[in-house]
């Protein structure tokens, strides 16, 4: 679960390492931000070797689309899968991705979302 003021990891390849949630969208007075959901976010720390040609620079606000979050995420078989930190994919005004790589796994759920780009350009798939 993701709120206001939580940290979130970037796992695409803009530059941006770590960034602060500013405000949760996809519904009215929403706390809590879940795997799908968009949000609007400060990048705080961008990664070392790509911060001379990173596509992104600290304090920019951002769109970013949930990835993986430490909430519980359950499949159609009752399996589990539990993660040890928020993952986020930058996205700019036209919610299109600013990364070409992915470097972590994302749920099969996206397969069946408006985000199908997402899919094509991840490292895989988990259930």
């Amino acid at each position: 679960m993701i709120q206001k003021e939580s940290y979130i990891k970037i796992i695409d390849n803009s530059g941006g390492k770590w960034a602060k949630c500013i405000h949760i969208y996809n519904g009215y007075r929403k706390r809590v931000a879940k795997i799908g959901d968009r949000i609007l976010i400060s990048v705080k720390q961008l990664r070392e070797k790509k911060r001379s040609r990173a596509k992104v620079k600290e304090k920019m606000l951002l769109f970013s689309l949930v990835v993986l979050t430490t909430m519980a995420l359950r499949t159609k078989n009752n399996i589990f899968n539990i993660f040890f930190q928020n993952f986020g994919i930058l996205l700019n005004k036209q919610f299109k991705p600013f990364g070409t790589r992915f470097y972590i796994k994302i749920p099969k759920w996206f397969r069946f979302s408006r985000y199908f780009r997402i899919v094509s350009l991840a490292k895989g798939l988990i259930y």
